[in-house]
């Protein structure tokens, strides 16, 4: 359950249209909020020791570290999946258009 609140969290802060509007306060006048905020390895970092904390009540270096690889592993996957799917979708389109032109 940890993962998933680690990922969840990293998702949150990185796409969440309800936390868009703080994202950009945050970002306009910092560039290390910025940076942050388009890094998922970063996040992830941030979100596993957050949870950790919640979660068990100290700081671990490993929550940190746990974070930042499921994170990136998670944001990776996703970019893959959409990659995948948009490819998929323009073959279609192409393919379409062919048969539009026999037709």
């Amino acid at each position: 359950m940890i993962t998933f609140a680690i990922i969840g969290l990293m998702f949150i802060l990185k796409y969440g249209s309800i936390l868009h509007s703080i994202r950009q306060f945050l970002c306009k006048d910092s560039r290390y909020f910025t940076e942050m905020f388009k890094c998922s390895l970063c996040l992830g970092a941030w979100s596993g020791l957050f949870v950790g904390f919640i979660s068990e009540g100290h700081l671990s270096l490993l929550h940190f570290l746990y974070g930042a690889s499921v994170s990136f592993f998670a944001d990776n996957i996703l970019d893959l999946i959409q990659s995948a799917s948009m490819k998929l979708e323009s073959e279609a389109t192409k393919i379409d258009r062919e048969n539009s032109k026999i037709s």
